[in-house]
């Protein structure tokens, strides 16, 4: 028996060690660029002004006498630009860890959604086909939340890369116009509303981001202790955290 309690005392030692953790996440800079808010500003109000008038259209487009059963691209493809940042990451030099563009690519989704339903709840526009809830665009918001999240890791190291996503956006929005299911306006202010809550997002992400990862780093980065303790009828250990 007291071999046995030798041998795992051996085993134990050889685990318990008493080392300055390494642990450590740099904090990310982030500063908002007030010039970055005019386009999707001016989007939203266009499209919000648009949507107040008789016309919904802002621009003369031939719409089908019928409407398609199902739209499977337009619900498909609104994805494209998110699941594309990724891809992006591996062809180019993104500005932030892509860890940190999912959090920041799911906060900006999240806060994209809340003005969009509850104005679609609460403001009744007909779709062009007579359905309700047509202002605004869901998905082209959901699409112009990716495009906006590759263009702002991207403007600076890679300018094809940075607009790609406008461009599969642009799909979107042009889609759900053919397919009789959205007025220009719907697309131009929900555009809007998704490049705003992704600036909306990276705002609040990095400092929340910065404060968490500060405290993690004081917590794991103390000195640490691990002593095995044995005698003839117990088996534990005493942990010490110098702070």
């Amino acid at each position: 028996m007291c071999r046995n309690y030798f041998y795992l005392f051996i085993i134990f030692s050889l685990f318990s060690r008493q080392t300055a953790c390494a642990f450590e996440i740099d904090s990310v800079a982030y500063q908002l660029n007030p010039k970055d808010l005019i386009i999707p500003a001016g989007l939203l109000t266009i499209g919000t002004v648009a949507s107040l008038t008789e016309h919904y259209d802002i621009l003369n487009f031939s719409r089908p006498e019928k409407n398609p059963a199902s739209t499977p691209f337009d619900d498909v493809f609104q994805y494209a630009p998110m699941s594309s940042l990724f891809l992006f990451d591996a062809l180019g030099k993104e500005k932030h860890h892509p860890v940190d563009q999912f959090f920041v690519m799911a906060l900006s989704y999240g806060i994209t959604i809340v003005p969009v339903k509850l104005i679609k709840d609460n403001y009744t526009v007909l779709r062009p086909n007579g359905e309700p809830g047509s202002f605004p665009s869901g998905h082209t918001a959901a699409a112009f939340v990716g495009a906006h999240v590759i263009y702002k890791e991207f403007k600076d190291s890679n300018t094809l890369i940075a607009f790609s996503g406008y461009g599969m956006a642009g799909v979107v929005a042009a889609s759900r116009i053919i397919h009789n299911r959205h007025w220009v306006s719907d697309v131009f202010a929900a555009a809007g509303i998704a490049m705003l809550s992704t600036e909306l997002a990276y705002l609040i992400y990095f400092p929340v981001r910065n404060l968490v990862t500060g405290k993690m780093s004081q917590l794991f980065g103390k000195e640490i202790a691990i002593t095995p303790v044995i005698h003839s009828e117990t088996l534990g250990f005493h942990l010490n955290i110098r702070f």
